[in-house]
């Protein structure tokens, strides 16, 4: 990092350099500060060739301006009138002044209006219009274009604002912006070439191990420290969790900037040891490492919410009336049916408490079990980081002897061994370990449940649910680990055959294009205020590479079929002029878009302005003010999205104040009472710039916009100051504090003028965005977990090689999609912030409530990572019992599941009330469960005996079945039990997250007309069912 800095502030120094300098400040012109402003938006802090693509995004995007303009130009010449043209000239011909220069006192003429014409001023107004329409497309479309978008714009603000003030062609214009931008570039391209050069096969490395990998070993290293506290110390588990979501979250965050940047390695020449395809290969493999990252927190989690269900049960006699807000006859849980749950809660613990198979007791044993295949793991995934780093490190030299290198190999290879033995031992016998609390309920000989035990079952039989739940670390554990090698031979094969470095030559130019106009920005610039990936793609919740997808495969594994939505009011057009007509309706639609809406604000505003340069009265006073700049600040601060538009607002304003401060102390401590020291001015800004453009090139892009905007007033105030007081203008605004002034005036007015027009005539809000994005996410998610347990039911039909091919292929795929939920999830967490500053006269925002949405909807993610890590090592005969044993897969609960989420995702999309009718899913499972068992279910599973009360033995979890007739000893050592539960805990969780969702979006919606008796006689029918069951069961 520092030698990055280093480079940036050396190219500053030099473009400041040639600012203060007499002979390349004429060269550059009037505008030559503007290197130094382009120097803090895109410093040289990146890769060779990541700074070539940018710099080559800027050239073009200025380009695309400076063509557009010349095409401008060239209408506007042939419609201006040759009539009113030739008496323009008289006329200024017959106001020349002798003893002064004609060509000064022309030009004097040209910027006073005087030879302006109606038509060409329109023609030139149409063009611009349109320019800056499809420049503001690319800017909302495409958020890594915003260089091309904001270049653009400038230079064709010079052409269409200058243009046509002139009464000849004068396609140069746009020079005025060019020459300082590529002697910009040609000292930054020096830089990154001369001072600490780094390739981008470098800068993916550093990521990989910075970023991605040290958080995973952190989070790794924190599961020892979280099996370390006792189970009932509720704050420290609520705090390590805290700590380790935000681990997760910067590990996502930091996967998805990784892999959008693997593209890029394999456009340039590198030297090294791993070539493009190699780190390809690593990078495609480390998503799965994440994904079972996230898989491995699921156990603190469930843990957590354990906790702190326990809390809210009053301490008394451990019932809580249910906690909701709706009201009765609303569809939420109803007085008896949550007692029944938390007597349930209660019973659990008390048995466990009596046991003495608590999780207190049960956390210790787990430690020791898995302690040795944890601590392998930490010590093989460090060694892989650092291997990673001397590769990194020793491009050019430093490399280590043969031998070193072979004993490197082979220490590695060592730590792979130590991590399959620990997880042979783990699954051997140490996992054997925690279930020594529960063999003296087991008869030795026969391994069957204490006679004793099972005459007073009702009270004394032992519940499982903590045992279950250790379970579920256990299986994470084991995915983490397995992940974890297949992840390590890879390296280590890379590591064997990668022994030298060499020259790696591109071979990805193909993919260029499809890299950057795509819609998901990984890597910002800090000028993306308003067009953030997650508000610019709000239908897309999936974001998921489909690079990494076969779709043949996909679609042979996975059955999934994309529904066609189809108007109910007519059928299909059936001629052309039908066909024509859905077209032309389908345009009209996209102009109602976020993102035509920006657009047409963005050629509106740059329209309004635009009117001060062609009018005869305001051209002058425009030209004299700059007005240019107004226009240019205006157009960068307008935002797509009201809330991150007022946000940008606040943000900008501060850091143009601060600047203007900041800007007048520099000017005057280095030029005092004078003109200025080329010498102190150097010093100065140097100085008082380094912090921020430290900041610019260390921090997050997501904060660096306040200090992106001071020092580029600091660079507005010195540099405008030193231009007029060193070259000669038709009107001097003077230096320091009577030019900094106006030009703080300028940057405001733009500022102002964006606001308006963002308020009129009504604000796109970025709330309706932050919900529908939600609604989407919430809608995918249910998506992919019908098509997960759609694939298992397949399989318990099909032959053993489907469920064979559905674990190696479609688990992997159902994870990539959960992994792209999760970063769009990710991506939304700043946007609800920006969101809360949107003007309303209704009341506040509830971004509290949406934050909860948020966090539940990650819960859910965290469940199907869960759910995936299970299914990746059931057998079919387990699965066949999962399947049609367990209530969880009853296709009338399937209904009901399926059903819940897309009603409730509906409602939050369209705002529409919840139905009443919607009752939650716990009810719903405890019902099919209770039936399935009263009449038997498939395979010829013969009825039960129910009672009132839920049953808390270990053949249920949420008083629900988990396929099992009875627990034996044997079939608690089955290795294939631990997979189970978990999988059952793993949809347990899910249906808790679900009903929570639903009670968060009727908080959000409401609900329809409540039925006042309809929680009665809920809870009147479910005694009603049940005592019919146990009267029929005494017939038979």
């Amino acid at each position: 990092m520092w030698k990055t800095y280093f480079r940036c502030i050396v190219v500053f120094i030099v473009m400041m350099v040639l600012l203060v300098d007499d002979v390349t400040l004429r060269a550059m012109g009037q505008a030559g500060f503007f290197g130094l402003i382009i120097s803090l938006m895109l410093p040289p802090n990146m890769a060779v060739a990541l700074f070539f693509i940018a710099a080559a995004m800027l050239v073009v995007g200025m380009l695309l301006g400076w063509a557009w303009g010349c095409a401008a130009m060239a209408a506007s010449l042939a419609a201006r009138s040759q009539t009113l043209l030739a008496s323009e000239y008289t006329t200024a011909e017959s106001q020349l002044l002798p003893g002064l220069s004609p060509d000064t006192q022309f030009q004097a003429f040209v910027f006073q209006g005087l030879f302006l014409d109606p038509a060409a001023s329109a023609v030139f107004g149409v063009f611009f219009f349109i320019g800056t329409f499809g420049l503001a497309l690319v800017r909302a479309y495409a958020p890594r274009l915003t260089l091309v978008a904001v270049f653009g714009s400038i230079v064709l603000d010079v052409m269409c604002c200058y243009g046509p003030l002139f009464p000849s062609a004068q396609y140069t214009l746009a020079t005025l912006f060019l020459l300082p931008t590529a002697i910009y570039i040609a000292v930054a391209l020096a830089g990154i070439l001369l001072i600490f050069p780094e390739s981008m096969n470098h800068v993916w490395l550093s990521t990989l191990t910075d970023t991605v990998l040290t958080p995973a070993h952190s989070l790794l290293s924190a599961q020892t420290q979280l099996l370390s506290l006792p189970a009932s110390s509720t704050e420290a588990w609520s705090s390590l969790r805290q700590e380790s979501a935000q681990l997760g979250r910067q590990m996502i965050e930091a996967t998805q900037g990784l892999l959008g940047q693997t593209g890029m390695v394999e456009l340039e020449v590198s030297r090294g040891r791993l070539g493009p395809g190699d780190l390809k290969g690593v990078g495609g493999k480390m998503l799965g490492l994440a994904s079972r990252t996230l898989g491995l927190m699921s156990f603190m989690i469930l843990v957590d919410e354990r906790n702190k269900g326990d809390a809210a049960q009053t301490p008394n006699n451990g019932l809580a009336p249910p906690a909701t807000s709706a009201g009765p006859g609303t569809g939420t849980v109803t007085p008896q049916s949550a007692q029944r749950f938390d007597a349930l809660r209660e019973k659990v613990r008390r048995r466990e408490v009596e046991h003495g198979h608590d999780l207190d007791n049960l956390l210790p044993l787990l430690l020791d079990g898995t302690r040795e295949l944890l601590g392998a793991c930490e010590t093989a995934l460090q060694g892989r980081i650092d291997w990673l780093r001397y590769v990194n490190s020793t491009r050019w030299s430093g490399s280590k002897s043969t031998k070193e290198e072979e004993s490197a190999y082979e220490e590695g290879k060592a730590q792979a061994a130590a991590v399959r033995t620990a997880l042979t031992r783990l699954r051997d016998e140490q996992r054997l370990r925690i279930l020594e609390p529960f063999e003296k309920f087991f008869d030795p000989s026969t391994g069957e449940l204490l006679d004793s035990l099972r005459a007073q079952s009702s009270d004394r039989m032992f519940a499982a649910n903590s045992l279950f739940l250790c379970f579920v670390f256990g299986t994470t554990l084991k995915a983490y680990a397995e992940t974890l090698l297949e992840w390590m031979d890879g390296t280590l094969e890379l590591q064997r055959k990668r022994v030298r470095n060499r020259i790696w030559f591109p071979s990805g130019f193909g993919k260029l294009g499809r890299k950057i106009l795509a819609r998901r920005g990984d890597e910002g610039t800090g000028l993306e205020i308003g067009v953030s990936a997650a508000m610019a793609n709000e239908d897309d919740a999936t974001a998921v590479d489909k690079d990494s997808v076969d779709e043949d495969e996909e679609g042979e594994i996975l059955q999934e079929t994309k529904a066609q939505p189809l108007d109910p009011d007519s059928s299909p057009p059936r001629t052309w002029l039908g066909r024509g007509y859905m077209r032309l309706t389908a345009g009209f639609r996209w102009f109602m878009r976020p993102e035509a809406i920006f657009a047409l604000r963005y050629s509106i505003l740059s329209i309004a302005l635009f009117a001060f340069t062609v009018h005869p009265r305001t051209v002058y006073f425009n030209y004299a003010n700059r007005g240019l700049w107004a226009l240019i600040m205006a157009q960068t601060g307008l935002a797509v999205y009201a809330g991150e538009q007022i946000a940008s607002f606040i943000i900008r304003v501060s850091g143009t104040m601060a600047g203007l401060v900041l800007g007048m102390l520099a000017w005057y401590i280095g030029a005092a009472r004078g003109n200025g020291n080329p010498y102190g001015m150097v010093i100065i800004t140097v100085v008082i710039v380094a912090p921020f453009l430290f900041i610019r090139v260390s921090g997050p892009q997501q904060s660096i916009v306040f200090f992106l905007m001071t020092g580029t007033m600091i660079i507005f105030v010195v540099g405008y100051s030193w231009v007029d007081s060193h070259i000669q203008t038709i009107q001097n605004a003077g230096v320091g504090v009577f030019l900094a002034w106006r030009r703080a005036l300028l940057v405001l007015i733009g500022f102002g003028c964006a606001f308006v027009v963002m308020v009129l005539p009504y604000p796109t809000s970025a709330r309706q965005v932050v919900r529908k994005t939600l609604a989407s996410t919430t809608e995918e998610l249910g998506n992919v977990l019908a098509l997960e347990i759609d694939a298992c039911i397949q399989s318990t039909h099909d032959t053993d090689a489907h469920w064979k091919r559905m674990k190696d292929k479609g688990l992997k795929i159902v994870g990539g999609r959960i992994f792209g939920i999760a970063q769009q999830l990710q991506g939304i967490a700043g946007s609800m912030t920006t969101a809360k500053f949107e003007p309303t006269f209704k009341g506040p925002w509830p971004a509290e409530t949406y934050q909860r949405l948020m966090l539940t909807q990650w819960r859910i993610v965290q469940s199907i990572a869960l759910l995936n890590a299970a299914l990746s090592d059931l057998d079919a005969q387990w699965l066949h019992t999962l399947v049609h044993k367990t209530p969880f897969f009853n296709p009338n609960f399937l209904a009901d599941i399926n059903a819940t989420i897309y009603i409730v995702a509906r409602s939050l999309r369209h705002a529409y009330p919840v139905p009443a009718t919607l009752t939650p899913l716990r009810e719903r499972l405890l019902y099919h469960d209770r039936h399935g068992a009263a009449f038997g279910g498939p395979g010829g599973t013969q009825p039960e005996l129910l009672t009132e009360e839920l049953d808390a033995g270990p053949e249920h979890i949420e008083g629900a079945r988990i396929g099992l007739r009875s627990m034996t000893l044997g079939t608690l050592k089955d290795e294939q039990l631990v997979f189970h539960s978990t999988a059952i805990v793993g949809l347990a969780h899910l249906v808790r997250t679900v009903d929570d969702i639903t009670d968060i979006v009727r908080e959000l919606c409401g609900t329809t007309q409540s039925y006042a008796g309809l929680d009665t006689m809920r809870d009147e029918y479910l005694g009603m069912e049940e005592a019919a069951i146990r009267r029929i069961e005494k017939r038979t």
